[in-house]
């Protein structure tokens, strides 16, 4: 069973995954991009209603961002972060693959480590991680159906493939799901 991910039913996400496509040819050389805060209720109403039934709540989305990892590459290993003052803290977030997300993988680990928050280019903030010992891999799942993540535990993403992958990542209040895993 998995602990960090669970697939969820966005009958419409291909229109998504349509819409950004075009978006790929990034990835070669950016980290993250901002999605335009006017297509947000447009992406609102593929998105909430079916998180809304997932979840049992109301939902509002608060963040959508681009993320790319360029061929045979990691992001490295990180813990999604948001701008200091922010009021809601999202520890769990939709994935919509994009482009070449069939053979990347998202992985979840553990172990002794600090962190200092880094601002990345594109916008988005991140923890930086510096091991004590050294990290252990404790779930790895193929983001290539709308998937909810767990991103408040060190991850990563690994591009297998000879393409950018290109993946969007939605944020709602309140998170869609309230239950924090235990750490390993």
């Amino acid at each position: 069973m998995k602990k960090y991910s669970k697939t969820i039913d966005i009958p419409n996400w291909h229109l998504i995954s349509k819409k950004y496509a075009g978006w790929a040819e990034h990835g070669w050389d950016l980290h993250s991009k901002q999605i335009p805060k006017e297509d947000y209720e447009w992406l609102s109403e593929i998105l909430v209603p079916p998180i809304e039934k997932f979840s049992g709540q109301k939902h509002k989305l608060v963040v959508a961002i681009m993320f790319f990892v360029a061929p045979h590459a990691s992001r490295g290993i990180h813990i999604d972060s948001f701008p200091e003052g922010w009021k809601y803290y999202p520890n769990w977030g939709l994935n919509i693959p994009i482009a070449n997300c069939d053979r990347s993988e998202q992985q979840w680990f553990n172990g002794n480590y600090t962190q200092e928050t880094y601002h990345r280019p594109g916008g988005s903030y991140s923890e930086k991680l510096t091991w004590v010992t050294p990290p252990k891999l404790v779930e790895s799942v193929s983001i290539d159906t709308p998937t909810l993540v767990y991103v408040d535990i060190p991850h990563d993403v690994k591009n297998n493939s000879n393409l950018p992958r290109t993946l969007l990542s939605v944020r709602f209040t309140p998170n869609p799901i309230t239950v924090t895993p235990l750490k390993e």
